[in-house]
């Protein structure tokens, strides 16, 4: 592979965490190209963010008509918009690191220049996703037949692409029996191509740089949360609103409406005030 992996973030739908992800990135992170691509925006709010950017960070532009669930944006990333490229992170939006990353992704691509890996993903995780909160790829060693990056089965619809908009109905919120790239990990994983990584603490190999990681973002398009979720959302409501009160002002300005609505309906339903 022979040179550094290049680094993106899918920003949807929350323009203050896409702008505290790459801040940070710049930050902790030099001599590596740093991408973005914003799905799941109005017109504006995606404006605004571009004027916002920092320095040194390089826009893609999603296709239009395309779907914009995560599993399809990181398909066209790879396939088509990155696909002569040797080597991307893609780092969740809500990611935010705590020191210098650089060690730890120089030493990740020494391994990857080593080995005939096409994937990495988190190793020590139990959770079913094997996406957060990054992963790597490498476009260039892609077989051609391999699996595309959709869950299995397949995830009913739900509007990615406006995830301001009203939601009449409670989402089901049902993880797949194969979560995004999971299927495409097991067949990778046959021919030798996968090369996990360490996510905690434990053992002589380095672990993932130290973070603070929110997740849980799709949870406010719901109307409703359900019951074995509440406790869910209350730490996620406390998490985003710690999140917001540090964040500048003139990024809350631009930040979507209905998404700081429902921040503050959800807070009154299910914050910690609630709590009996």
């Amino acid at each position: 592979m022979s040179k550094k992996s290049d680094i993106i973030v899918i920003s949807w739908w929350s323009n203050c965490l896409g702008l505290a992800c790459l801040h940070g990135l710049i930050r902790y992170v030099k001599n590596r190209r740093i991408f973005v691509i914003q799905t799941g925006k109005k017109r504006k709010q995606r404006k605004s963010f571009t004027n916002a950017l920092p320095t040194g960070v390089i826009e893609l532009s999603y296709p239009p008509f395309q779907f914009h669930q995560h599993w399809r944006v990181c398909e066209i990333v790879v396939n088509r918009l990155c696909s002569n490229y040797a080597g991307l992170w893609f780092f969740d939006h809500d990611l935010f690191f705590n020191q210098d990353v650089d060690p730890w992704l120089d030493w990740m691509d020494e391994r990857f220049d080593r080995s005939s890996a096409c994937l990495s993903y988190p190793g020590d995780v139990e959770s079913g996703s094997i996406t957060t909160p990054a992963f790597w790829i490498s476009p260039q060693r892609m077989p051609d037949d391999a699996p595309g990056f959709s869950p299995k089965p397949p995830m009913k619809k739900f509007n990615a692409r406006r995830p301001y908009a009203k939601q009449r109905n409670r989402l089901k919120l049902v993880k797949p029996a194969k979560d995004t790239l999971v299927v495409l990990m097991e067949s990778l994983a046959k021919r030798g191509m996968v090369l996990p990584y360490m996510l905690h603490p434990g053992g002589e190999a380095p672990h993932f740089p130290d973070h603070a990681h929110i997740g849980g973002l799709h949870l406010f398009m719901n109307a409703s949360i359900p019951g074995h979720l509440v406790d869910v959302i209350r730490s996620r409501v406390g998490a985003f609103k710690a999140f917001l009160s540090n964040c500048p002002e003139e990024w809350i300005q631009i930040e979507d409406p209905a998404l700081l609505e429902k921040v503050r309906i959800f807070d009154y339903l299910y914050g910690m005030n609630q709590v009996e």
